[in-house]
């Protein structure tokens, strides 16, 4: 049996057209399946609710997967996936879209208005692709054996380049002036589940893993200095490293009863860093403590999960979690020029470690207030702890070991820093009856610091990247035999005012506080049941109806777009 569909949508705001295809074929009854998908997008710059150009939003993307599943033979099962995604851009350097400054009446009188706003961006290339296979063997007859192989692999690729106005300007904090991104991974892992009983079931494996970087910019500020490789070098706050992971685990279900599964697991990796040396000679001086020898970290992560029907209508989960974190290859390996304070690698590096606890609670009833009406309620409650943050070396008089006291020769940009917590809830709703829908969600996360990240042994700090209070309400109405569904939904954001200060001013590491805002969105879907129109599906949205003007916390400053329009129409055949 086969299937395929064609799909084509446009967005308003930013003129994008895309257009997908997808094709299917074979069916559970059959030894192969296969199933093929290709979208492409193109789009210009949108605009923000004030009719400001949404600078650099615009772009082509390209992606395309191939899955098979093959069944030669009973019990044995093959899986292959690939997938594959291109990019072309142009976008500020660090991806920091919406609005930017605007040049400068001297940088417009010496390069153009257009050159002097091709200064704040680089055209960016990027490739993603993966792929993996796996193979299965379950027998029935035999409960202990469900056994699986599977490997799977990955690159990404991204080449920078920056206006050739801008090479005489000093980038070697930012990838220099051309720059060139690799990083591959590859990675196996065996398991087997054995059911044993009814009451039990025991599920061992294990992992191997592998991540290459290789990062390579030129610097055209330094074409000329020996000590920087002629410009050509691996660039600040990015190295070249491997790191590799072995892994084993243990996972235990025990049903003492109909309403309980008790799950218990034990995971232990290994984990070793191998540094290579920088293209440049400058970050290759022994005495100042640039070693990119090896360092391995090896640990135990245990968790208990408990799942328990409480009634005919409640269900509830807890789980307690152990796990750790071990410093990264930029993090162990980042290293500056001698005559800084902070020159070293920072192979002192203690991994970071999580003990969370999460508590969940669900409930669900049909015929709840009418005939024929369903209510689903659900509730996550967490508290996250961190011990041991790895963070770098920040705050005047504060970047040795004790208050006060300066950095001890060959000391490395990172630390270790005291930790953190986190907190929160999440709340969902969902009502249906007669036609009618609505739900809601609400989520709230809080987090602070035990001292601040400039200063090891100053007060608390709020945690940077926790989003504001949310809550979404949606509404809607159900016509089935129409094919038609219609509603609107409501985003209201509270104001984030909890940022860290210093001296009254916002850190340097900080977001910028920001106001609360209420976004309203329309959305609208009609798929026929009968007739010529029965294989045909129309998707209606309107993004920001009212048109607001909202800048989101977590974008860094960057506006919000403005009211969009988006359309779809797909035919399965």
């Amino acid at each position: 049996m086969g299937h395929s569909l064609l799909k084509t949508s446009y967005q308003s705001n930013g003129g994008q057209f895309g257009k997908s295809a997808a094709a299917y074929g074979g069916g559970s009854d059959q030894p192969v399946d296969i199933l093929a998908y290709i979208t492409q997008s193109h789009s210009g710059d949108g605009k923000t609710a004030d009719g400001a150009k949404y600078m650099f939003s615009g772009g082509e993307q390209t992606a395309g997967m191939l899955k098979l599943g093959f069944r030669p033979a009973a019990g044995h099962q093959f899986k292959l996936s690939l997938v594959r995604q291109d990019a072309e851009l142009r976008t500020p350097w660090a991806a920091r879209a919406g609005l930017l400054d605007a040049p400068r009446d001297d940088e417009i009188r010496r390069y153009g208005e257009e050159g002097a706003w091709l200064r704040k961006t680089v055209w960016r290339e990027q490739e993603t692709e993966s792929g993996s296979a796996e193979w299965r063997y379950a027998d029935p007859a035999r409960e202990w054996l469900d056994l699986s192989v599977t490997y799977s692999q990955s690159r990404r690729y991204q080449h920078d380049t920056r206006p050739e106005s801008t090479w005489k300007v000093d980038y070697g904090a930012s990838y220099g002036h051309e720059s060139w991104v690799n990083q591959r991974s590859r990675s196996w892992e065996v398991r087997n589940r054995a059911k044993l009983g009814d009451k039990h079931a025991l599920t061992v494996g294990a992992a191997w893993s592998r991540q290459d970087w290789d990062p390579l910019s030129f610097l055209a500020t330094k074409v000329k200095n020996k000590d920087y490789n002629y410009g050509w070098l691996n660039p600040y706050g990015a190295n070249r490293g491997v790191e590799s992971i072995r892994s084993a685990y243990v996972v235990e279900e025990w049903k003492p009863f109909n309403t309980l599964i008790i799950t218990p697991s034990l995971r232990f990796d290994q984990v070793t860093l191998y540094g290579r040396s920088n293209l440049a000679p400058i970050y290759n001086v022994a005495k100042a403590g640039h070693d990119y020898s090896p360092v391995a970290y090896s640990g135990f992560s245990p968790r208990l999960a408990l799942q328990g029907r409480l009634s005919e209508n409640w269900r509830a989960s807890l789980d307690y979690v152990h796990t750790w974190r071990a410093p990264s290859v930029d993090e162990v390996y980042a290293a500056q020029i001698p005559q800084t304070s902070l020159p070293a690698t920072s192979r002192q590096l203690r991994p970071e470690t999580l003990n969370a606890v999460y508590l969940g609670l669900a409930y669900e009833k049909r015929d709840a207030w009418t005939a024929g009406d369903k209510l689903e309620l659900s509730m996550l409650g967490y508290h996250q702890r961190v011990s041991d943050n790895i963070y770098m070396r920040l705050g005047s008089g504060n970047t040795g070991d004790a208050p006060g006291q300066p950095p001890k020769p060959r000391t490395g940009f990172y630390r270790n820093l005291s930790g953190y917590q986190i907190h929160g809830f999440e709340l969902a709703g969902d009502y249906q009856a007669r036609g009618w829908f609505g739900g809601f969600s609400l989520s709230s996360t809080m987090g602070d610091h035990d001292n601040s990240l400039r200063d090891p042994w100053g007060a608390s700090e709020p945690v940077v990247d926790i989003p504001p209070r949310k809550l979404v309400l949606t509404a809607g109405v159900k016509l089935p035999r129409a094919g038609l569904a219609f509603g609107l939904q409501g985003k209201f954001v509270r104001r984030q005012d909890r940022v860290p200060m210093h001296d009254g001013a916002i850190t340097a590491y900080a977001m910028p506080p920001r106001a609360g805002y209420a976004l309203a969105n329309f959305f609208l879907s009609w798929q026929p049941r009968q007739g010529w129109g029965k294989d045909m599906e129309v998707r209606l949205a309107v993004d920001n109806l009212t048109n607001r003007a909202y800048r989101p916390y977590l974008t860094e400053g960057a506006q919000g777009m403005g009211r969009s329009v988006r359309t779809s129409l797909s035919w399965r055949f």
